[in-house]
C-alpha cells in the first residue's frame, strides 16, 4: 500500500481497510502506516484515520498512541486518533503508550 502512486488508490485502500473486521492486526498496522505517511495528501490520512478509529479495539490502543505521537503536533488527523484512545484508555495506560519509546 506504501507504493501506491496516487492519492485516490490510497484513499480507497484506507476506506477497505476500515471495513475490515475489528482488531484486525495487519489493517491497523497499515493504517496507521498511512496516517503517517501520505505526505501531503491530507483527504488520504484522515480517511485512514477515520477507518482506523472504526476497527480499532482497546487492547490495540496503546500500540498506536505510540505510533502516532510524534506526528500528532503536525498532523490533526493522528491527534484525533491519539484522542480518541485517550478517550478509552485508563490514565496510567494512556501514559506508559506516551511515554513508550
Amino acid at each position: 500500500m506504501g507504493n501506491a502512486q496516487d492519492e485516490f488508490t490510497r484513499r480507497r485502500a484506507a476506506d477497505y481497510l476500515g471495513e475490515i473486521d475489528p482488531g484486525n492486526k495487519d489493517a491497523i498496522a497499515a493504517l496507521v502506516e498511512l496516517t503517517r505517511n501520505v505526505g501531503n495528501q491530507g483527504y488520504t490520512r484522515e480517511t485512514a484515520a477515520s477507518s482506523l478509529k472504526e476497527i480499532l479495539t482497546v487492547d490495540q490502543m496503546p500500540f498506536v498512541v505510540t505510533k502516532l505521537k510524534n506526528y500528532s503536533k503536525f498532523y490533526p488527523s493522528s491527534y484525533s486518533v491519539i484522542w480518541y484512545c485517550a478517550q478509552s484508555l485508563s490514565y496510567p495506560e494512556f501514559y506508559q503508550a506516551w511515554h513508550r519509546w
